[in-house]
């Protein structure tokens, strides 16, 4: 069992990874004022929501897709289960999708050579994640996300400073909004960031003094929320240029004009990645496995079959990704406003609503949560 530290840092790294390096061009299209607007409010209401997720494992010790379960019927859990495995498939392609661009970028392809550079990296991945996601127990890779907490807090920390520094000498790139779509976008790519959605009950199973959860919870939520805020418009507003996407090797050269500076930062995220995608893969791994394979079945046969299953799902997100790296900017809003609005707002809201006793404020709270979750997924 985990201790409170080793919880927050498993919660830090489910949260924090590669979806943080899209908030700069999002924040760049909304604006300075919407920017601040989103990442200063969604981050309260995406708190307020995952507590009632919270709440309900507290209160009945189940799982996520049992929660659901027991709030929405078996087609409830359908549709958990669905979701969850779309945002973690979206979030191990998103990894791969990184490493792809970046290399594609730094090699400078021409378009037939890019295509086998992509497939190559691809091939790497896939040797490199196949064989580490035969590992069952999250508290085995506590350690490992430690190591890759402080590589990640270091190298935004190290790029965010200099970037207040021209924060304070005047602010560029405010041109005002001419739709709100923008802002739809800067939502979305928000809610993709908060990674760690499909990784609060398993923490909160391998914690040690459960009782501390709901605190260390919170308290990585202000973390996190204060580091996406910082570097999201120190990035987008201390520069003329416009962010073209994803912080890739090439764009931070672009913004910085320091090889240096941006050989590092790249290298701390490509290093970030592998225990990022063990993380958020282990949900989607228990979603299926647990429908895939009877649970009074056991044995060696049944657990190399599990080893396969991962192994295909690993091939599938390289796949995915070689196929999709240069649409991710535009994909990923959409897969934060459709799939994990929902997981985040709707599904938690609505089981304790149902699962729950509730005075006329909490009810009015709850509906009023469940009003942002539906219209986020809907608009």
């Amino acid at each position: 069992y985990n201790g409170i530290w080793k919880t927050y840092f498993l919660l830090f790294k489910g949260f924090v990874s590669i979806g943080v390096l899209f908030l700069p061009y999002a924040c760049q299209k909304a604006g300075l004022i919407g920017s601040f607007a989103i990442l200063l409010l969604v981050p309260f209401f995406v708190a307020f929501g995952l507590s009632r997720l919270l709440q309900c494992r507290i209160t009945y010790g189940v799982s996520y897709s049992e929660i659901a379960k027991l709030s929405l019927g078996k087609s409830g859990e359908i549709l958990l289960n669905s979701l969850l495995s779309l945002s973690q498939l979206g979030y191990a392609i998103t990894y791969i999708s990184f490493l792809v661009e970046n290399a594609t970028g730094v090699l400078h392809p021409n378009s037939a050579e890019e295509k086998t550079v992509s497939w190559l990296v691809g091939l790497c991945a896939f040797v490199v994640f196949f064989p580490a996601v035969w590992i069952r127990k999250i508290h085995k890779h506590v350690l490992l996300f430690i190591i890759a907490d402080v590589v990640l807090i270091g190298a935004l920390l190290a790029y965010i400073a200099p970037n207040l520094y021209f924060l304070t000498k005047g602010v560029k790139n405010t041109d005002s909004l001419n739709s709100i779509i923008p802002l739809f976008q800067l939502l979305g790519t928000l809610l993709f960031s908060f990674e760690g959605n499909g990784i609060i009950i398993p923490a909160h199973q391998q914690m040690k003094s459960k009782s501390q959860f709901s605190k260390t919870l919170y308290f990585c939520l202000i973390s996190v929320s204060i580091l996406y805020l910082l570097f999201g418009v120190s990035t987008a507003f201390t520069s003329n240029k416009e962010i073209p996407g994803s912080l890739t090797f090439n764009v931070i050269m672009d913004l910085t004009c320091q090889k240096g500076a941006a050989f590092s930062f790249t290298i701390a995220f490509v290093a970030v990645i592998f225990p990022s995608y063990l993380l958020n893969m282990l949900p989607l791994f228990k979603v299926i496995e647990n429908n895939l394979f009877p649970k009074n079945k056991s044995g060696d046969e049944k657990y190399w079959f599990k080893n396969v299953c991962r192994s295909i799902i690993v091939l599938f997100t390289t796949i995915a990704a070689i196929l999709s790296y240069q649409y991710m900017k535009d994909v990923l809003p959409y897969i934060g406003l459709i799939i994990c609005s929902p997981l985040i707002f709707i599904i938690p809201v609505i089981a304790h609503m149902r699962l729950f006793t509730l005075t006329k404020v909490q009810k009015a709270f709850d509906v009023f949560l469940l009003m942002i979750g539906i219209c986020t997924s809907v608009v």
